[in-house]
């Protein structure tokens, strides 16, 4: 799994980066290849069970990650949260919006996620589990009858 790490506005002025190549970014000895989503805001990738520098958080904006798997076990379309149980009318650490879509193999899911509220990439991977695994339900289903 790949994740997306978007990065706050004016990063390159942050004191704390050795150097600012076109096409990358230097924090300590580690070089993070940049790219820009078709909005303009920087991001690069890393994988799964990869980490990054403690205090280079300062400096991400949010994660994210897309999935997509065929339909094998029925999955409820529509917005999940890792809400715990026992917290109420709070947001959580992760959202996701999952979808049905076409593909040549048949139908396949189309899994969308990204943190709120300082999550970070184990937010992500955590709520992705869950959806894939079937233990949690949509905050808001789509595959409700529609009222008008």
């Amino acid at each position: 799994m790949q994740i997306r790490v978007y990065l706050k506005a004016g990063v390159a002025q942050n004191e704390k980066f050795r150097d600012v190549a076109p096409g990358s970014i230097y924090w300590g000895e580690k070089n993070f290849p940049l790219s820009r989503d078709k909005f303009g805001r920087l991001f690069f990738t890393m994988e799964s069970g990869e980490s990054i520098p403690e205090d280079f958080f300062e400096s991400v904006e949010f994660f994210s990650l897309s999935a997509s798997w065929l339909k094998v076990a029925h999955r409820c379309t529509g917005e999940y949260q890792d809400v715990p149980d026992e917290v109420v009318h709070e947001e959580g650490r992760a959202r996701g919006f999952l979808d049905l879509r076409p593909s040549g193999s048949g139908p396949e899911y189309y899994l969308r996620l990204s943190t709120l509220n300082g999550g970070d990439e184990n937010d992500l991977e955590n709520l992705y589990w869950r959806i894939r695994e079937g233990n949690i339900a949509p905050v808001t289903s789509w595959e409700e009858r529609q009222k008008k």
